[in-house]
C-alpha cells in the first residue's frame, strides 16, 4: 500500500479507469491503481480534486488528509463511508 503526497500548486488529481490520474497544467505525470493506495495527503493550496476520486476513494477506504498551514491544520475528508 501506498500513500500518497502532493505538494504542488496547481496540481490536479482525478480518476480514470479505477486509477488515480495526477496532472499538471494538462499534463498527466503519474498513474497509479486505486487498489494499491492507503492514504492521499494534500498540503499546500492550490491543489484540485474531482468529485469522481473523492467518491471513490471513500468507497475503497482510502483516506484524503488536508495539512495545510502553518499550524498544520489537520482534516481528515473521510474515514470510510459505508454506500448503498
Amino acid at each position: 500500500m501506498r500513500h500518497i503526497t502532493i505538494n504542488q500548486y496547481g496540481t490536479f488529481l482525478g480518476i480514470t479507469s479505477e486509477r488515480l490520474i495526477i496532472k499538471q497544467k494538462d499534463e498527466v505525470i503519474k498513474e497509479l491503481p486505486l487498489s494499491r493506495i492507503r492514504t492521499i495527503s494534500i498540503t499546500k493550496k492550490g491543489i484540485s480534486l474531482s468529485v469522481d476520486l473523492i467518491h471513490a476513494c471513500a468507497i475503497r477506504g482510502i483516506r484524503i488528509f488536508f495539512l495545510i498551514g502553518k499550524i498544520e491544520l489537520f482534516r481528515q475528508l473521510w474515514d470510510k463511508i459505508n454506500m448503498p
